[in-house]
């Protein structure tokens, strides 16, 4: 895991993605990388938890999420047994595609194919309009990523081209 320190060198938010994006690119060059992914957190690092709504109509709280570039999947070893990972595009734009575990797969549409399903955030303020909709399109198999002892119980990955950190 590298986790540069941007304090005092990249001022603004642009800056800081723009360099983390290069020190992407030259540890990528590396002859010893095999594999570089970009995201939000490391594996066993903490974890963001939040509520959603589904499409249809049902809130769930307690879900993972953690935001990840196009090859997070492929340099963790995440296996894909429905649908996709992102394409670099869809990172880079931010597009409102994720792609979720079995088993969030499981408890947010129990015995329903989860792909082309929408889930969408919670209104930033109570009352306020709706949050954003977020289209599945792929399903990922259940992982550790929050702690070695058992199997996360709903992770949610959503498309992000800046990193916070690079995973080796």
């Amino acid at each position: 895991v590298v986790t540069p320190d941007l304090g005092g060198v990249a001022a603004t938010p642009v800056e800081r993605d723009r360099l983390m994006q290069e020190i992407g690119r030259r540890i990528g060059t590396l002859p010893e990388v095999a594999s570089l992914a970009g995201a939000d957190r490391a594996p066993f690092l903490g974890h963001s938890m939040r509520s959603y709504e589904t499409d249809d109509g049902r809130w769930h709280q307690g879900c993972g999420t953690l935001q990840v570039d196009a090859d997070y999947f492929a340099t963790l070893g995440l296996r894909f047994v429905a649908g996709r990972a992102f394409t670099a595009e869809e990172v880079k734009s931010a597009a409102r595609v994720l792609v979720i575990s079995e088993s969030a797969a499981g408890h947010l549409w129990p015995g329903k194919d989860p792909l082309g399903r929408a889930l969408r955030l919670p209104p930033k303020q109570r009352n306020g309009p709706p949050g954003p909709e977020f289209t599945v399109i792929g399903v990922v198999k259940d992982a550790r990523l929050t702690l070695l002892s058992k199997v996360d119980e709903a992770d949610l990955f959503f498309a992000k081209s800046a990193a916070n950190l690079w995973l080796v």
